[in-house]
Formats: structure tokens, C-alpha cells, sequence
């Protein structure tokens, strides 16, 4: 995937949107369309950041970087999904301005789930080699990472964050015992039971029991707005309810956030 900095349009301060792993600049096609019919591109010129989320996460925020200096913007408002709140930062590490950073269920102190590799693989030190070679993007995402580490005492990064703004969300389930019978033999049985009767993302629900805690499916509550960090942001917000780590940013499920959207300055 090629890196570009597109302008959307619209008239006003420069809001730029970057997306996180796995996906690509369409995935703000929808929030996007609900903030434009709502008037938002009447103050502020929207751009969309589109990157190679498998490339290391600083190499993007250089890029970032020399992009927005190319097209002129400056101080622009952020606004980010997931791994792009660490490009983002990323940026700002590296010397970029902003007048504020929003971020949506961003992994700020790594998640457990960029160690999912080695779970599976059963190696360590293959998994570690897989993932640096072909997805650093990935690997930077580790609580232990390099990374994540010399961000957290990024100078430029610890000055900016009295203007970041971070969102989380969690998903809910209990285990419950239930009892499975078959030709007249009953057996306890421990399974899961939702909070919704309609969620049937599997990949989600999978990766939600691999996380210790409170968390969306694929970054943790704590990590998303940065708890126990020497130097908080501006506001965290934890958004109560049932949202996965995509519908965080999904007009229709997450009606607070395109409210919150439309008020920004």
C-alpha cells in the first residue's frame, strides 16, 4: 500500500484522519459521510492520511511528516483510529505540530495482541522474526516494544499530551455454567454469555478473551487512555456501553463520538 495525504475537502482548520491496521483510508467513508451531511466540512478542510501499516510505525510518522509539511498544513487537529494514534504520536516525536490529537481505541502502552504470533506459533523467537520482517508495523505495537518505550519519554510527545484526547471502549462478556447432556449423561459446562444477543464477531471474541481486563476484542481499556503514564493526556473518555474496537468509530453505533466530532474547535 502506497502512503498518500489526501484532501477530501471542505474549507476551514486541517482535520486529518488515519486509519489503523488492516485497513485503509475508506474506512472513515461512513463517519465521514455523517459528519459531512451534518455540516462539519463547512469548518474544517478534511484530509484522510493513508499508509503501510505493516512498515514500522516511525517510518510512517516521518512520512506523515514530510507530507503535511509538503502540502502546507499546519497545527493541524488529528484525528485517529487504533494504530494511527501511534502514528500520529509518531509524528509529533519527530518534530510535527498539532493544535489537538483524538484518538480512538489507540494501543498508547502496547497491546497484548501483537504477541499473538508467538502464542500461536509456539516460538518466540520465529514468531519475533516473522513479525520483524514482514509486519514491524505489528511488532511495534508490543507492551515491551522499542517502540512503544522510547515514545513514552518522547520529550516533544510528553509536552503535547496536555492537547490529546483519547477515547475507549470495551465489550462484555460473563462466563456462565451451564449443564450438557447427551444419552442421559449431564456434564457441567462453562460458556460465555454476551451482553448482546446479536454480536457474532468470532474474530473479536476470540482475540477479547486473550486480553486480561477490560478491553474492545483487540486493545486494552487501560492502554487507550493511557492509565498509569507520568504524563496524562488532556481528557480521557471512556464510552460506556457495548462497542467493539471498529464500532468505536461508527456513526451508528457510537452516536456520542459524531456529536463529540461536530463540536471540536
Amino acid at each position: 500500500m502506497k502512503n498518500h495525504l489526501t484532501m477530501k475537502g471542505g474549507a476551514g482548520k486541517p482535520v486529518i484522519f488515519i486509519h489503523g491496521m488492516n485497513s485503509d483510508g475508506s474506512r472513515w467513508n461512513k463517519l465521514l459521510n455523517e459528519l459531512e451531511k451534518r455540516g462539519f466540512y463547512d469548518n474544517h478542510q478534511v484530509w484522510i492520511f493513508q499508509y503501510n501499516w505493516a512498515e514500522y510505525i516511525a517510518v510512517n510518522g516521518l512520512d506523515l511528516y514530510k507530507k503535511i509539511n509538503e502540502n502546507g498544513i499546519e497545527n493541524p487537529i488529528i484525528i485517529a483510529h487504533s494504530m494511527g494514534g501511534l502514528v500520529a504520536r509518531s509524528y509529533i516525536a519527530q518534530g510535527g505540530t498539532i493544535d489537538k490529537l483524538i484518538t480512538f481505541g489507540t494501543p498508547h502502552l502496547g497491546t497484548p495482541l501483537a504477541d499473538l504470533g508467538a502464542k500461536l506459533l509456539g516460538s518466540d523467537n520465529f514468531s519475533t522474526w516473522i513479525q520483524e520482517s514482514l509486519m514491524p508495523g505489528v511488532a511495534d505495537m508490543k507492551e515491551t516494544s522499542s517502540f512503544i518505550n522510547e515514545l513514552s519519554v518522547n520529550q516533544n510527545d510528553l509536552e503535547n499530551r496536555k492537547n490529546y484526547i483519547v477515547f475507549a471502549s470495551a465489550i462484555d462478556s460473563q462466563p456462565v455454567q451451564i449443564e450438557m447432556c447427551q444419552n442421559g449423561q449431564c456434564k457441567p459446562k462453562v460458556v460465555w454469555k454476551w451482553q448482546r444477543d446479536d454480536y457474532f464477531d468470532n474474530l473479536t471474541i476470540i482475540c477479547y478473551r486473550m486480553i486480561p481486563g477490560e478491553n474492545d476484542g483487540y486493545v486494552p481499556k487501560d492502554s487507550a487512555l493511557f492509565k498509569e503514564s507520568t504524563v496524562l493526556p488532556k481528557n480521557q473518555y471512556f464510552l460506556k456501553g457495548f462497542l467493539d474496537h471498529s464500532q468505536i468509530i461508527d456513526p451508528e453505533k457510537s452516536t456520542e463520538i459524531v456529536s463529540f466530532l461536530m463540536n471540536i474547535e
